[in-house]
């Protein structure tokens, strides 16, 4: 699943894929941080909920 997360440096947002975790009760996915397209500096993801990208 794709999340959308807005860059901390230049404001951009950018599309992560989150691979989803086998767990029985919950849907979880983990994302690495990522590198913004725009700018090309590292981010690192913020605590849950995410947004969901379209």
């Amino acid at each position: 699943m794709n999340f959308v997360f807005v860059c901390g440096w230049c404001g951009t947002d950018c599309v992560v894929y989150g691979e989803p975790i086998i767990s029985w009760w919950t849907q979880k996915y983990r994302v690495s941080p990522f590198e913004c397209w725009w700018c090309g500096e590292d981010n690192s993801i913020p605590d849950p909920p995410w947004t969901e990208a379209d």
